[in-house]
């Protein structure tokens, strides 16, 4: 399971406590004395390491998925419920804390998905737009409690748990991106690759149960964000040959991620999510270290063996995805559906069709996420979002600026991937998945995560006070 190669901070290890005067005094005395002295955060490391297992496993089993009469149901639901009773617990249990840096990000999330919750019934279908509604307010319950996560350990196992979870999450991205791997081959082998490449619809043969290639393609930037991340930032210091060669491994299975996920874009024939992931790896090349150059060099030449290996495959995907030169100028008729929902708003400028009803009412989508968040909720939730959009990347430069180790790395990856989303989001819809939804959220929250600790640290480095 991925903990294994990951461990969560403070599992199996003692717990790390805050250099205090009381603390310092705690480690000089026997166990027993130390736990009789400080039983709360013994059972707070507990908690943290069940915490993190469970979102390891739902992670792990958010790829894979069943039903689709009202949405697709991923396997990871009970373990995701699980979290959400968790939270639950512990809001019930002690006053929630919430960092104030971060406030607004939550605030401003909650207020989107309470517009989503009102404007689904005004739909044909609320129950399909509920549905949805529900997978989002699980989202936000985890950014909810990756808000709070503040003074509760020591900044070292804060910094552990921020990467225990964001490799969780270049795993999940990589078994994703290795489940359809497998599917296409497997696909190829049953129906031929000609008719597997041509067949990548809704149901079609490259498509997962859960949705079509395009969106399984833009679900799977998200993770690419910030596996190209980790690749990216700066070697710490190593103090011992185990924790260099431990850090070796991780790079090394960062590096595994990141070429079965581009892999796995590249295999979906998505125009959009191609162009976006080579501006990622464009953007990360600037910034590669060396495995990092060794990790493009391997997607190159996965590239080029993929366009060498038939001359006739090769020649079918330019003529189905590059020949048609109106279909390209027209982006794939996407022009002319925004152009359809674009009337409609001149018409109905505050007449809400409702949360996921526009599919319903024009009998397609328009592939751009402003112009479908318009017509669905009105102006309220097109400016939430933009809001949000807009709140993130604000945050993520000041992020950038902070004179931190990695933290001008971070900010920077964080903006650009900002920047990619919001690109891709605008020429698909695959927002309404389970598996984007809370891939999104989980990225925001792991984010949000991020900048309070970084945060944290600067106001204790500028006080003059030890981290």
């Amino acid at each position: 399971m991925a903990w294994l190669l990951y461990k969560p901070a403070g599992a199996n290890q003692e717990p790390r406590l805050p250099m205090t005067q009381e603390n310092v005094a705690m480690k000089q005395t026997s166990p027993a004395n130390r736990w009789a002295s400080g039983p709360a955060h013994y059972n707070r490391v507990r908690e943290t390491a069940l915490h993190d297992r469970i979102f390891a496993i739902a992670m792990c089993l958010l790829p894979f998925s069943l039903g689709e009469e009202i949405v697709v149901v991923s396997y990871s639901l009970p373990f995701f419920a699980l979290l959400c009773l968790y939270y639950f617990a512990k809001i019930i249990g002690e006053p929630a804390q919430i960092n104030k840096s971060v406030a607004l990000i939550l605030i401003t999330s909650a207020c989107i998905i309470a517009v989503m919750a009102v404007t689904s019934f005004i739909g044909p279908h609320p129950a399909k737009a509920l549905s949805r509604v529900a997978i989002h307010a699980n989202g936000l319950a985890m950014l909810f409690y990756f808000c709070t996560l503040q003074n509760t350990t020591d900044l070292a196992t804060q910094e552990k748990r921020y990467y225990f979870l964001v490799r969780i999450f270049v795993t999940s991205g990589a078994i994703m991106g290795a489940y359809y791997l497998i599917n296409f081959a497997g696909s190829a082998l049953d129906s031929g690759l000609a008719a597997t490449i041509s067949s990548r619809d809704v149901g079609g043969l490259t498509s997962l149960p859960w949705g079509a290639s395009n969106s399984v393609a833009a679900v799977l930037l998200i993770p690419l964000i910030v596996s190209l991340q980790l690749l990216a930032e700066v070697r710490p210091n190593a103090t011992t040959c185990r924790e260099a060669t431990r850090f070796k491994r991780l790079r090394i299975l960062d590096s595994l991620c990141t070429l079965i996920i581009v892999a796995a874009i590249i295999s979906t024939f998505s125009r959009n999510a191609i162009v976006v992931a080579a501006l990622l790896l464009g953007f990360f090349g600037l910034r590669a270290s060396v495995i990092g150059m060794v990790t493009l060099a391997a997607i190159a030449g996965l590239v080029f063996l993929g366009l060498t290996f038939d001359a006739d495959i090769t020649a079918q995907l330019f003529e189905q995805r590059l020949r048609d030169r109106d279909e390209l100028m027209s982006g794939n008729t996407r022009l002319y559906l925004w152009g359809l929902y674009g009337d409609y708003i001149k018409d109905n400028p505050f007449s809400p069709l409702g949360y996921y009803s526009s599919l319903f009412n024009f009998e397609f989508s328009s592939h751009n996420y402003s112009l479908t968040t318009y017509v669905e909720q009105s102006i309220v939730g097109w400016l939430l979002s933009a809001f949000l959009f807009v709140l993130l990347l604000s945050k993520s430069r000041q992020l950038s600026q902070m004179k931190l180790p990695n933290a001008k790395t971070q900010g920077q990856f964080i903006f650009f991937g900002m920047l990619m989303i919001a690109l891709n989001l605008h020429f698909e819809d695959a927002n309404f998945t389970h598996q984007y939804i809370l891939y999104f959220w989980v990225f925001v929250s792991i984010f949000s995560f991020r900048f309070s600790i970084s945060e944290r640290r600067l106001q204790l480095l500028q006080s003059g006070r030890s981290t």
